[in-house]
């Protein structure tokens, strides 16, 4: 069984900014995505925090790892 599966992009829905009280204490911008992801062939909606470089990496490879 596999802890970390890919989660592919299948369609993303909202992506703007995020700023938080934690968020200060970092050097990095972050972005908040709402998205359609598909694991093993089944649909779901995914909520995700990422910084502005990762998220840059994700929509470039068209997946991540959770």
């Amino acid at each position: 069984m596999n802890l970390l599966e890919e989660h592919y992009i299948v369609e993303v829905v909202l992506e703007k900014p995020f700023k938080a009280d934690w968020t200060k204490q970092h050097k990095d911008k972050f972005v908040e995505v709402e998205m359609i992801v598909n694991v093993h062939g089944g649909l779901s909606s995914a909520h995700k925090i990422f910084t502005v470089d990762k998220w840059k990496e994700v929509k470039e490879k068209g997946f991540y790892i959770a």
